[in-house]
């Protein structure tokens, strides 16, 4: 086996350096990447949340909005009740003669 000479070490660091600061740039560009995407998902995730609580607002507006038309259509039925029986309120059970 011959023995290394000095020319020949630093040809070898230099290619390894140049190796090891392509795998690093690689990673760098890899985690430039993935930054990127995650900042884009969490763009969409903060849309669809708000599009959620947007429509969660909406629907208890609607659920709000049928309670009081429930009750006036039960407030209206009572009072329908009340004329047709001379003012006195029933609880829809006649006797029979």
């Amino acid at each position: 086996m011959a023995p290394k000479t000095i020319e020949k070490d630093n040809k070898v660091d230099t290619e390894n350096s140049g190796n090891i600061l392509d795998a690093v740039n690689d990673d760098l560009d890899e985690i430039d990447f993935v930054n990127s995407s995650l900042d884009d998902l969490n763009s969409a995730l903060d849309a669809i949340e708000q599009r959620a609580d947007d429509m969660r607002s909406q629907l208890m507006q609607l659920l709000q909005s049928n309670r009081e038309i429930l009750k006036e259509l039960r407030e209206h039925k009572d009072e329908l009740n009340s004329t047709s029986n001379g003012g006195s309120s029933s609880s829809g059970s006649q006797s029979s003669k």
